[in-house]
């Protein structure tokens, strides 16, 4: 009966022992389910990140041919600021031509008159002394 006895505590210890490794085995599939969740949402993390790293380079691309495009602006702007100036100084120069022959035109013209004048006086002295 002892033997009995020693075998159902035994029995009894084995049973415990069984029901402490399915605990423990549920507390692993648990765990192990938690660890597909959390791999699952990491590769969704990662598709983000990549779509992300995707995107940015393609605006440092888009923001690298903004630049460029910036930079082409500026060079022709100054071109046309230089180009501008330089008719801008050609057209002040032309005006100050124009105003020095305005000005030579006129004292021409008031020695053609002049010469119109004398010659007119001329010609009735002339016509006078004929006479």
């Amino acid at each position: 009966q002892e033997e009995l006895v020693s075998t159902a505590v035994r029995l009894k210890e084995s049973v415990r022992s069984g029901q402490d490794l399915a605990d423990e085995l549920k507390a692993s599939e648990e765990v192990a389910a938690g660890l597909g969740e959390l791999r699952k949402r990491l590769t969704e993390q990662e598709e983000t990140s990549q779509a992300f790293s995707a995107r940015c380079a393609e605006l440092g691309s888009d923001l690298a041919r903004t630049a460029l495009l910036l930079a082409t602006v500026r060079v022709e702007t100054d071109s046309a600021e230089a180009k501008r100036e330089a008719l801008a100084k050609q057209l002040s120069d032309t005006s100050q031509k124009l105003e020095q022959d305005s000005a030579a035109l006129e004292k021409t013209t008031a020695q053609r008159e002049e010469l119109s004048t004398r010659t007119t006086q001329l010609e009735q002295v002339n016509i006078e002394l004929t006479n």
